[in-house]
């Protein structure tokens, strides 16, 4: 089952889930747990000329988030699990 984080910010991520962030980086998928660091979304409110060229930026949704695709989420990021209607990433 998918479990959708949506934390303050990547220090706060960090802080919660220390196992998930080695040597600077975030972790790479294992049989134990996947997840997908999203990190910064951006609302569909973006303008954009003819070419594709911005005209008006999207802006940013509050949090950084974190998609736990397998495995447990710590005890610490449990509070931050959100349950949107309309995920950006869904797995088929």
């Amino acid at each position: 089952m998918m479990r959708y984080l949506r934390f303050p910010d990547e220090r706060t991520a960090i802080e919660c889930c220390p196992e998930w962030f080695t040597a600077g980086n975030w972790i790479q998928p294992t049989l134990r747990i996947e997840i997908a660091v999203r990190g910064t979304l951006y609302k569909d409110n973006g303008e954009y000329d003819e070419d594709g060229n911005v005209v008006t930026p999207p802006t940013p949704k509050d949090g950084f988030f974190v998609d736990v695709i397998r495995g447990e989420v710590p005890l610490a990021a449990q509070q931050y699990i959100v349950y949107p209607t309309t995920p950006d990433f869904v797995l088929g």
